[in-house]
């Protein structure tokens, strides 16, 4: 573990040894801030930061925290680290409207705190890339891949969304489209072995590979080009599935954004003629 890591390191100076000690105090703290945050609270300095991750073996903050992220189980308590209550018997519809905004705030800042910088931008070198877009899902995750197809398409992408592999079809997209088909594979714990068997697959048909799930410490993510971290909560009453959702839909929101401005020429110019066509009605 990274944490165990810089425990043991030998010469750390005693700005270092401060902020060791924050970070094990406040171990999730890492997931919410960039480097500057993390120097004011835990009273060093930027410089005191990444010196620290050096010596940890990694390159520099967006690294350790990348790292650090994948070995930290992603599952939230609400009144922890999302400090949010869950919704009670007596709550009323005051309060159940301020509850769900709070979570879904708190899920999308959270999110976006576990995308770096680096990452995001081999992420839209993958979707720009991509002349069609699968998405692959089994459950709710199925029932949310349509519903990101349907945006995808909305804005003239190449998107269909599949609960299973169809292998007459990607063995025509590696013919057709050669290294320019990305799939996406949504997997709520990361687990999912069928999930895994079609990654596999679509990798040895030279598909680009984007997982969204809760850890890139999972299996699925080493034959995946990029993992996607998205939250979790521990059941129903800690209201899980909206957790879920709301960072789900803030992932899919990103990429369909990225395939928007992409053609966003083409999508203005045939806006302007259906709302013309409308205005004929």
């Amino acid at each position: 573990m990274l944490l165990d890591k810089i425990q043991n390191i030998d010469n750390l100076t005693p700005q270092e040894k401060h902020l060791v000690e924050y970070l094990l105090a406040h171990p999730k703290d890492i997931l919410k801030m960039n480097i500057k945050e993390l120097a004011q609270v835990s009273y060093t300095s930027p410089a005191t930061v990444f010196r620290l991750c050096k010596k940890a073996g990694v390159s520099g903050y967006s690294e350790f925290k990348m790292m650090y992220a994948s070995e930290l189980p992603n599952i939230l308590e609400l009144d922890g680290d999302l400090d949010v209550q869950n919704l009670q018997r007596e709550d009323d519809m005051s309060m159940i409207l301020k509850k769900i905004e709070s979570i879904h705030k708190r899920s999308i800042g959270y999110t976006k705190n576990l995308i770096e910088k680096d990452q995001l931008q081999n992420i839209r070198r993958l979707v720009r890339n991509a002349r069609r877009i699968e998405i692959y899902g089994e459950g709710l995750n199925f029932e949310l891949a349509k519903i990101f197809q349907l945006n995808l398409q909305e804005i003239g992408v190449d998107a269909c969304a599949y609960n299973a592999l169809n292998p007459m079809n990607s063995k025509f997209v590696k013919r057709r489209n050669r290294q320019r088909s990305l799939g996406i594979i949504l997997t709520h714990t990361g687990k999912n072995r069928h999930m895994y068997e079609i990654a596999k697959q679509l990798a040895s048909d030279e598909y680009q590979l984007l997982v969204i799930c809760d850890s890139r410490n999972r299996e699925i993510s080493r034959i995946c080009d990029e993992t996607i971290v998205i939250m979790t909560t521990k059941n129903s009453i800690e209201l899980s599935n909206f957790v879920y959702l709301a960072s789900l839909q803030y992932v899919f929101d990103i990429l369909t954004s990225v395939k928007l401005l992409q053609n966003y020429d083409e999508i203005e110019s045939i806006t302007e003629l259906v709302e013309k066509e409308k205005s004929k009605d």
